[in-house]
């Protein structure tokens, strides 16, 4: 608490969150490895929360205004997309600071970075493929399709995800997409008949939050990998284990995705039966806080 003390005491502008936050970092690690849920209490239970709620991000993350952590809002604070940027010119200055602090964690980073790699797919799944068809099986607000150059070139993009507001928001967002199928739900049925949405010459799923279980994603490699054509190719990601501010995201976020690592991802992967020219990758992403699964289907 004395440490809590001092962090607060420090963080009064932009300078004092850059020097100090870090240490309220390292002891929401400490005490809640040392103290699980009721040191999630005892971090809480402190002044400090109200400054970090400053932060506009953490403030969101913390209300669960969709129901859940992890929602599509989220991570437009961390991407600064254009639509959370009212809210971002409203905040204090100091929560300003905190939520730039906070975009300069390897997790942030991370989820930038995955965004990138996806619009990149994208592109080259369009140059590959007259026509091509998508599936993104966890879309959220659908970021990426702005980040891809070759988004109106595909011809049918099936968007799902299971919180309605956020199905409604990316629509809204995409209406120019002319290929854009927008679901709501639709988790269950891809699992049990993957062919519900058609067939796609890429498909990926991204952005797992606690709605899903770790049997969910098992399911859901191998009904994304049934829904592929001859030559595609499927990816999924989530962030690594090791993450140092997994702490801080959990006590001053309330945001605790499934986390994996390289060996969890392989172990996923392996719900589909390897076969002649089958190709599995398992990579990480630049900062090593991401890690991805990839497997393509010979054409």
């Amino acid at each position: 608490m004395a440490e809590l003390d001092s962090v607060a005491a420090e963080a009064t502008d932009a300078v004092g969150v850059f020097m100090a936050w870090p240490r309220l970092l390292e002891t929401s690690a400490r005490v809640l490895r040392s103290f699980g849920e009721a040191g999630r209490a005892m971090l809480r239970d402190h002044p400090i929360l109200a400054i970090a709620r400053e932060c506009p991000a953490a403030n969101h993350s913390l209300a669960r205004p969709r129901g859940y952590s992890g929602d599509a809002r989220l991570i437009d604070y961390l991407q600064r997309h254009e639509s959370v940027s009212e809210v971002l010119e409203a905040a204090t200055p100091r929560g300003r600071a905190i939520l730039n602090w906070t975009l300069s964690l390897s997790a942030s980073e991370a989820v930038r970075e995955c965004h990138a790699l996806l619009a990149s797919l994208i592109d080259q799944t369009a140059e590959r493929v007259d026509d091509a068809h998508v599936l993104s099986a966890t879309a959220g607000h659908l970021r990426e399709a702005s980040l891809a150059l070759d988004a109106q070139s595909i011809g049918r993009w099936v968007a799902m995800d299971e919180d309605a507001e956020t199905v409604d928001e990316m629509a809204e967002s995409h209406a120019d997409l002319p290929g854009l199928v927008a679901v709501h739900g639709g988790l269950a049925r891809l699992l049990a008949r993957p062919m519900t949405h058609g067939s796609f010459d890429l498909a990926y799923a991204t952005g797992l939050t606690q709605q899903i279980d770790g049997e969910t994603v098992h399911r859901l490699a191998s009904a994304m990998f049934r829904s592929l054509r001859s030559g595609g190719r499927m990816l999924i990601a989530c962030l690594t284990k090791d993450l140092p501010e997994a702490g801080y995201m959990d006590a001053y976020m309330g945001w605790c995705p499934p986390l994996l690592d390289g060996q969890d991802m392989r172990t996923l992967l392996d719900q589909v039966p390897d076969g002649p020219g089958i190709r599995k990758r398992v990579f990480y992403g630049a900062n090593g806080r991401m890690v991805y699964g990839m497997i393509d289907r010979p054409a």
